[in-house]
């Protein structure tokens, strides 16, 4: 039992507040889940904390917990009057231990535990991200400007919640960091900076793995375990093409930054890209890509095209953009800017543009 009071002696003493979209529910036993870096400690730590009995968090990963006994943590639990128990790191989908004490498991991959409900969290949406920054821009004379302030620093930071802690040399490291924590080893690590250098392309998983296999050796089914393995675990999105099941898929990576952090080049345009599909999942979305139209948003009956900077001849890109519309029966386009705003109407096809700021908080 000394080894579960060192830990209570080692919980925080406070837990800094910042509201997510996501509750946890009181009573019911959660099996949290989401990728690295997205906030499923904090939000677990937050949802304890607030309760007015004593909590106990256990990480599985702890080097100094050897061959940890479950049943011995609620005995413990119970001696204590223990309101809630956390086990981060958890791997396994066989618990079976069942008390009148609330248990949460936090783990990076989506599964199901028996007798848990599973909730998946993401990183911040844009309106999440306001909540936890929105002091950044108090000296700026309008709340909108204030916003779009906050936005240009989303925009360069990324939708983890740890992020503005660090200082802009280690932003990059701390990720670097994350990318590593998913990837455990030299040919995951491989795989994934892939698939992230690729953010917004379009590519069947074939062409992936051939191009990995010219450059190092690796088996097609490793190759697709491992993939598979990133989109359960919400790091990867593959999203198919409209009408078009067979037809290469376009990658998103859960934080839009992170091809930054992989890749000189830049592709300002395939990161906004990402941001705007993320902006989407976050809403529960369904979304499927047009060659020409941007994201299908079949719930909301309209399609959502990424285009930071609207070309000189921006009239000329709105006829074929209508037009592609028409085809796909479509009556409503959004297009989703930096900055620009407005609204047209061509052949009965309604086409609103507006900054990605307020396109995020009009949901």
């Amino acid at each position: 039992m000394e080894i579960f009071e060192q830990l209570l002696s080692e919980l925080p003493k406070k837990v800094l507040f910042h509201e997510r979209k996501l509750f946890l529910p009181e009573s019911k036993n959660i099996f949290l889940c989401g990728p690295f870096g997205c906030g499923k400690t904090t939000l677990a730590l937050l949802h304890a904390a607030k309760k007015k009995e004593p909590y106990i968090y256990i990480d599985l990963r702890d080097f100094r917990l050897d061959n940890l006994d479950f049943a011995s943590v609620y005995e413990f639990a119970a001696s204590r009057k223990i309101s809630t128990i956390i086990f981060d790191g958890f791997e396994d989908d066989n618990f079976s231990i069942r008390r009148n004490i609330q248990t949460i498991l936090i783990s990076n991959t989506q599964n199901s535990v028996d007798g848990f409900e599973t909730l998946h969290l993401n990183g911040l949406d844009f309106e999440e991200y306001l909540s936890f920054y929105e002091g950044r821009g108090q000296n700026k004379n309008s709340e909108e400007e204030a916003v779009a302030h906050i936005f240009a620093d989303f925009i360069k930071d990324g939708s983890l919640p740890k992020i503005a802690e660090f200082s802009e040399f280690d932003k990059a490291r701390y990720k670097t960091k994350l990318i590593r924590q998913i990837a455990t080893t030299k040919t995951e690590e491989l795989i994934l900076i892939e698939f992230l250098r690729k953010t917004a392309m379009k590519f069947s998983l074939l062409q992936i793995f051939n191009t990995l296999k010219a450059k190092t050796k690796i088996s097609k089914d490793f190759f697709y375990s491992y993939t598979q393995k990133l989109e359960n675990m919400g790091v990867l999105f593959f999203v198919e093409k409209l009408h078009q099941k067979n037809s290469p898929k376009k990658i998103y990576s859960y934080d839009f930054t992170l091809k930054s952090v992989v890749d000189f080049k830049k592709d300002f345009s395939g990161i906004f890209e990402n941001m705007v599909f993320l902006e989407l999942n976050s809403r529960g979305y369904e979304a499927y890509y047009t060659d020409e139209a941007g994201l299908f948003v079949p719930e909301i009956e309209k399609t959502v095209l990424a285009k930071p900077f609207l070309p000189s001849d921006d009239e000329k890109m709105m006829a074929k953009l209508a037009k592609k519309a028409q085809e796909l029966g479509i009556k409503e386009v959004e297009i989703i800017t930096v900055s620009k705003e407005g609204e047209t109407q061509i052949d009965g096809i309604n086409i609103q543009t507006m900054p990605f700021w307020q396109w995020a908080l009009s949901f």
